[in-house]
C-alpha cells in the first residue's frame, strides 16, 4: 500500500507492506512534516537536501522497525539538536553530529510532551459545577419523574 500527503510543495510517501489504518499513517506523515518545519523553519526541497543527515537522524528516532516511536518535538530536540550555524561548524571541526548520547528523561515519562523535572508551585484547578434538579413528586412522596441537568464552567 502507498499512502501519501502533499504539503509545502513536497510529497511524503509511506510504503506499507501490510494493511494498516490509513489515518494513522497520514497523521504520522503530517507529524514528520511538522517536525521538519520546526527544525528547518521552511520545509523545502533545498532545506531537506542541505540537512539530509539531520532528516535521516530524525526519521531514525521517529520510527522503530516501521512503527512510530518518538514523535513529540520536545523529545526530538533533546535527542537531536536543531541545525544552527554553530552546530554545523562544530560538527565540521570535531566530526561529531548533534546527537545526544543519553536518553532524555521525558522519553521514560508517562507524559512524553512534558520535560522531566518541571515543577509547578500551584497544582490547583478551579471550576464551577452548576446542577439543576427537576422532579415531580406525588402526594405520597414518591418520585414520578426526575431529571438532573448540569454543566461545568471553568
Amino acid at each position: 500500500y502507498l499512502i501519501s500527503i502533499y504539503r509545502e510543495k513536497i510529497y511524503l510517501v509511506a510504503a506499507c507492506t501490510m494493511e494498516v489504518q490509513p489515518l494513522f499513517v497520514i497523521e504520522f506523515l503530517h507529524r514528520v512534516m511538522d517536525t521538519f518545519t520546526e527544525y528547518f523553519e521552511d520545509c523545502s526541497e533545498s532545506a531537506i537536501k542541505d540537512n539530509i543527515i539531520i532528516v535521516y537522524q530524525l526519521l531514525e528516532e521517529m520510527l522503530d522497525n516501521g512503527f512510530p516511536l518518538a514523535t513529540e518535538l520536545n523529545i526530538l530536540t533533546e535527542l537531536i539538536k536543531p541545525p544552527t550555524i554553530i552546530n554545523k561548524a562544530v560538527s565540521m571541526v570535531t566530526g561529531k553530529e548533534g546527537v545526544s548520547s543519553v536518553l532524555p528523561g521525558s522519553q521514560l515519562s508517562n507524559v512524553p510532551w512534558r520535560r522531566q523535572g518541571v515543577k509547578y508551585t500551584n497544582n490547583e484547578a478551579y471550576f464551577d459545577c452548576i446542577e439543576e434538579i427537576d422532579a415531580i413528586i406525588d402526594a405520597n412522596g414518591g418520585i414520578v419523574s426526575a431529571e438532573i441537568h448540569g454543566n461545568v464552567n471553568y
